[in-house]
């Protein structure tokens, strides 16, 4: 079976989410990737050389529908799956289910329409929803009116995946993980002291790392104010993507790597922390990094933000209370002061990575949800 993979846009991040999925894909269908950029954008650096995109390109704001004609129309496949509730992908799979009556396959990462429901319900919510609705934003595909209109539309898919169990738990649909590849994630792939000359960072440096978008409910300044109160001597925290703008000295930024690079980073590494914030956006996704670490048998600490106490239970992390800045520096201290737990943590992490995130666990997930269309 020929399988058409929608991106809303390849200029974000949403290929982090995609790539693992395709990939798993790729053992049994031929898959052809179908993404959107706006205007001058670029593909996403990290992944930009991953594969081979068709990429559609939405020239002028407010050609909507030619824009979604456009993607309809490239769509080669027997089955479309669609990333987002978004118009340039699940938007475009509807099209294509409407004219050519091709199944579709949604897969959600994020709750895209938070913002709609702050109020709750009741007269104030319909309220704020009709003044979205009413507004401006008819003119960009990506706007919260168009992501609500998608939202409501959800139903249409012929089946779901979903990251995380907040999403399951609104929208229905089959649990789906991204771990990495663990063949390539492997610690023992890594000589730790090569790669520290190799980047140029001192050996008795501890390296704290974070990789990733600093979104705010991403908690970097809080990552930040706990690292101010650990007492390890010559402490860092290693970052790569976007910049962070309030980063301090103790900061060693790598600036945006090539997805390739990520397991030498890690193997660098002497603790992953994800301090998620206490925000709808972090309740409803899963960071990837969360399983990188997790293969590459990094030690990790978060927050106990959605799935993250699920997915490090059983002694594969530390999970502390959200936004709480002296439990998170307790906490990385007593990691990094006690190697042996550290090192007894990552391998039984590694061990459930392989069992349940990997490519192999994505692939059995996927055979039961494509089933069905076979």
């Amino acid at each position: 079976m020929k399988i058409s993979v929608l991106i809303p846009n390849l200029a974000t991040n949403h290929i982090v989410r995609v790539w693992p999925v395709l990939k798993a894909l790729e053992r049994q269908h031929e898959v052809e990737v179908i993404g959107s950029l706006m205007g001058n954008e670029e593909i996403f650096f990290p992944y930009a050389s991953e594969c081979s995109y068709k990429v559609v390109r939405w020239r002028k704001p407010g050609h909507i529908i030619s824009g979604l004609k456009r993607v309809q129309t490239t769509i080669g496949g027997d089955l479309v799956y669609a990333f987002q509730p978004l118009t340039a992908s699940f938007g475009a799979a509807l099209l294509s289910k409407v004219r050519r009556r091709l199944p579709v396959i949604l897969d959600i990462t994020d709750w895209e329409v938070w913002g709609m429901y702050r109020y709750g319900g009741g007269l104030k919510h319909a309220l704020h929803v009709a003044r979205h609705i009413a507004g401006p934003g008819w003119f960009h595909p990506n706007s919260l009116k168009y992501r609500y209109i998608a939202d409501k539309l959800i139903p249409l898919a012929d089946a779901t995946t979903v990251v995380a169990t907040f999403l399951q738990k609104r929208y229905g649909g089959v649990l789906l993980r991204h771990g990495p590849d663990t063949t390539v994630f492997d610690p023992v792939l890594y000589d730790r002291r090569a790669l520290r000359d190799k980047w140029g960072l001192g050996q008795d440096v501890p390296l704290v790392a974070f990789a990733g978008t600093p979104s705010k409910w991403k908690g970097v300044d809080d990552l930040l104010a706990a690292l101010d109160l650990v007492s390890v001597p010559k402490l860092r925290l290693l970052m790569a993507g976007k910049s962070f703008p309030h980063a301090a000295e103790k900061v060693l930024h790598l600036g945006y790597q090539p997805h390739s690079v990520m397991p030498e980073l890690l193997a660098m590494a002497d603790l992953v922390v994800l301090p998620q914030k206490l925000h709808p956006m972090a309740e409803a996704q899963i960071p990837a990094k969360v399983f990188e670490a997790m293969a590459m048998a990094r030690p990790v600490v978060a927050t106990a933000v959605g799935d993250l106490p699920e997915v490090l239970g059983d002694g594969c992390g530390v999970v502390v209370e959200a936004e709480n800045v002296p439990r998170l520096a307790e906490a990385i201290e007593e990691v990094l002061t006690n190697k042996q737990r550290a090192e007894e943590m990552g391998w039984r992490a590694r061990d459930k990575c392989v069992r349940e995130y990997s490519w192999d666990a994505i692939a059995r997930v996927l055979e039961t949800v494509l089933r069905p269309f076979c």
